[in-house]
């Protein structure tokens, strides 16, 4: 018997934050790309896939005033940055979105890995940066 096939964006331990609501927001977002590739790779109706990116979006949206809403009340170094990289990733999500719908462009594999590394440079870079500060931050606390 074989192994059954793996996702194509696994969420990995190095992409959670310690944050409950928050990693449930990471994964939200991962097995919806997941999600949105699979559509994709089977070749499902546009429709589908203009549906499933819209939950995308809405997740994301979701997800970044979340983790902002935290990063504030913790008083988190590169706030600002931060927010930043999820209002240009918002805009660009929700640009690809709407000309997808439009048929002004086609949603390919391509632009799902586009989003699939935009999310591990974030995860990354910016959640494990805060991640870090917030454990430190806790255990000074104690």
């Amino acid at each position: 018997m074989s192994d059954p096939p793996q996702p194509y964006f696994p969420l990995e331990p190095k992409y959670l934050v310690g944050i409950d609501v928050l990693d449930r927001q990471h994964k939200e977002i991962v097995d919806l790309l997941n999600e949105v590739y699979g559509s994709i790779v089977a070749k499902k109706p546009v429709d589908l896939s203009l549906e499933l990116l819209a939950r995308l979006v809405k997740a994301a949206k979701t997800h970044f005033a979340t983790e902002e809403q935290v990063l504030r009340a913790r008083s988190c170094p590169d706030y600002l940055r931060h927010k930043a990289a999820h209002e240009g990733l918002e805009r660009g999500l929700s640009e690809l979105r709407g000309q997808t719908a439009r048929r002004k462009r086609e949603l390919t594999i391509e632009y799902v890995e586009l989003m699939k590394l935009w999310l591990i440079d974030h995860f990354a870079e910016f959640d494990s940066g805060y991640a870090k500060f917030l454990a430190n931050q806790n255990h000074a606390i104690k």
